[in-house]
């Protein structure tokens, strides 16, 4: 083989389409961004030695909870600040119209806007929640008050805890409720299985990582779901590398990988910096919300807020990615999520400090 034959084979191949790399590497990011919103406002929550970790806004009200073991709630219209529990660690807030329920260490609570800002004690023990037009639902590590039925999906009625499930030999960890009322749980342990259920809480069907095409689901504490119209979008980033992401059908019962590595790399030049930020990134928390799913980064990755376009139904192409580093959403790029009011049409994102609050 000649010298030139040798020098041409070590030439990074790129295919038909490929871009050239940017002069301005960083062009790509996108620092102002209103989200279709015509006002926005920042309110600082808490001081530099405490960390916000769950959060949520009912109308004129924003609840959420600290590492420092608080639950508060801040009015917006007047300005204060109510204490409404300590010494209790939250893993999870959900809302359903004017009620909102805490998963804590010391049970579940309901708070009901609608009558006062005092805590309602209903369950003995909680660790995930899903709550759709009253009909509660919930897994928990503890078994001591639930009749020795750990791990499993439970439900209340009358005030009674109820086993909802089929008892499986794995840890059920967090829910999501589909619009037909069936039931994707995940599991927290050992399997890296999901588990779908119907309304009454029987198998239909189960899924491991070849079904979803994931590189491991070891840790849910990294994997997220949210719901796009008839879609269940599954999130999963764990280390530096590709996130994973797929979506399944309510309708066709099927499921879509909606990253592809090689989809978005056969665009770009090698060593892009934007997929770098992909790869990079830590994340804390995912929205699908008008034809976007909206990923929130922090941690070690503080990259500002990441943007998928549904719109194509997979696999994202390199345009389908947008980075937000605006710093009305932080100002160091830290971000620990993002929470929309349905009933209001009110969106927040917030940092480990404060939150925008766009309406």
């Amino acid at each position: 083989m000649n010298t030139l034959c040798r020098c041409l084979l070590l030439l990074p191949i790129c295919l038909l389409g490929c871009r050239e790399a940017d002069p301005n590497p960083l062009a790509f990011i996108v620092t102002e961004e209103d989200f279709g919103y015509a006002e926005s406002a920042q309110y600082d929550l808490v001081g530099p030695e405490v960390t916000i970790e769950h959060l949520v806004g009912v109308a004129e009200t924003i609840l959420f909870s600290t590492d420092r073991g608080d639950i508060l709630a801040f009015n917006t219209r007047v300005a204060e600040f109510y204490a409404l529990m300590d010494n209790v660690a939250t893993s999870e807030i959900e809302v359903d119209g004017h009620r909102v329920y805490f998963c804590t260490d010391q049970g579940m609570y309901r708070l009901d806007l609608d009558k006062s800002l005092e805590l309602e004690r209903i369950a003995t023990t909680c660790e995930h929640i899903e709550v759709v037009n009253d009909a509660i639902y919930f897994t928990t590590f503890e078994a001591d008050s639930i009749q020795d039925w750990p791990n499993q999906v439970f439900t209340l009625v009358d005030g009674q805890v109820q086993r909802l499930s089929d008892l499986f030999p794995d840890m059920l960890g967090k829910l999501a409720v589909l619009p037909s009322g069936e039931i994707m749980a995940l599991s927290m342990c050992c399997s890296g299985s999901i588990y779908r259920l119907d309304p009454e809480g029987n198998l239909i069907e189960s899924f491991d990582e070849d079904a979803y095409h994931f590189s491991g689901l070891q840790d849910w504490r990294n994997t997220w779901f949210t719901l796009s119209e008839n879609e269940f979008i599954l999130v999963g980033k764990a280390n530096v590398g590709y996130p994973d992401i797929a979506s399944w059908s309510v309708d066709s019962a099927q499921w879509t990988d909606l990253l592809v590595p090689e989809t978005m790399e056969q665009e770009t030049a090698p060593g892009d910096a934007k997929l770098n930020y992909l790869r990079t990134a830590s994340f804390t928390d995912v929205l699908a919300l008008n034809g976007q799913l909206y990923i929130t980064t922090s941690n070690k990755g503080c990259l500002g807020l990441f943007t998928f376009d549904l719109a194509g139904g997979g696999p994202f192409t390199y345009d389908d990615f947008t980075v937000i580093q605006d710093t009305r959403i932080g100002e160091d790029q830290c971000l620990q999520g993002i929470y929309h009011d349905d009933e209001l049409d009110e969106l927040y994102i917030y940092t480990q400090r404060s939150v925008v609050k766009f309406q």
